[in-house]
């Protein structure tokens, strides 16, 4: 199961390195990345079709990289 953190800081005191990121944009656009990385990660020298990869949180967009998805209880 791959989680993206839904930890991911959104404190006034906290800067990413690259400080053109804002940091509230960013920990929306946070969770399509951590899928994307994932589903290319999980199917490189595999095929798509037989890495499943399975997150338990995450946002709209990122639904175009994941094949299992946790709906919540």
């Amino acid at each position: 199961m791959i989680d993206f953190g839904e930890y991911t800081p959104i404190y006034t005191d906290f800067q990413f390195s690259n400080r053109s990121i804002d940091r509230f944009f960013y920990r929306n656009a946070y969770p399509c990345e951590w899928s994307a990385l994932h589903q290319w990660t999980g199917t490189s020298g595999t095929s798509v079709y037989e890495a499943i990869l399975s997150h338990h949180s995450s946002s709209m967009a990122a639904d175009q990289h994941m094949n299992l998805y946790w709906a919540g209880d």
